[in-house]
């Protein structure tokens, strides 16, 4: 069948250049056939990659490609091109940290790479090494896609949970093992604090049912009184 991703790819901007629209025509027309070959895939893969290239690396400098590429990683697509995580975080990013992301593409475009993007991140299967770490940063800081305040919140996320991932992955094991200790310490501390909230709370209620109870009890006995005077009158 078609691929399920294509139309994102038909939301793209059409290249200004022939030649690069022929090649995203070709492209898409694999893309879109009921049977592929592994011939087919590497054929359509090759064409994205030769479109997204720079100019100076003799490609067509075509980026919105990369969201192509970047879903057929994060996918996979039968019967060649493998599930790459890595792979497609570095496509994402490369549309996000891209000088004419925010002019050229729909912000639903933009947000649906950021969201892609930060779940790569979170889930630990993005890989990104300091050099992508420094470009995703400043995408969070509001550069290219992140002039869009939700792509900036989204790449921001990312950013800080990326650091954290490739500062741990650089610790010596000593330092891995005390802050695992400080981390299990800090859990069961909050683990107390919540036993501590929810005791607390049980016993203000406890209190309250009580006190009602007490009112309750008063409020009858005085009733009970006045109804005996009114029968001894």
């Amino acid at each position: 069948g078609t691929w399920p991703k294509m139309e994102v790819v038909n939301r793209l901007p059409k290249p200004a250049d022939p030649v690069a629209l022929g090649r995203l025509v070709d492209a898409q027309q694999i893309l879109c056939s009921r049977c592929v070959s592994e011939d087919d895939c590497a054929q359509a893969k090759q064409l994205l990659e030769d479109l997204a290239a720079p100019e100076s690396e003799g490609g067509f400098d075509y980026f919105p490609a990369l969201l192509t590429l970047a879903s057929l990683h994060h996918t996979g697509f039968e019967p060649a091109i493998p599930v790459d995580e890595k792979q497609a975080a570095r496509c994402y990013l490369g549309v996000l940290s891209h000088e004419s992301a925010a002019k050229d593409l729909e912000i639903e475009l933009l947000d649906d790479a950021a969201t892609q993007l930060c779940g790569l991140v979170k889930a630990g299967t993005a890989g990104l090494g300091k050099e992508e770490l420094q470009r995703l940063e400043e995408v969070a800081s509001g550069e290219a896609a992140g002039s869009q305040p939700s792509v900036k919140g989204w790449a921001r996320f990312a950013f800080q949970d990326a650091e954290r991932q490739l500062r741990e992955a650089s610790e010596d094991p000593a330092t891995r093992e005390r802050r695992l200790q400080r981390a299990e310490v800090a859990g069961r501390r909050r683990l107390l604090d919540a036993r501590a909230v929810h005791l607390s709370a049980a016993r203000h209620r406890r209190r309250r049912h009580r006190k009602h109870g007490l009112i309750q009890r008063s409020v009858r006995r005085y009733q009970q009184r006045r109804l005996h005077r009114s029968l001894r009158r």
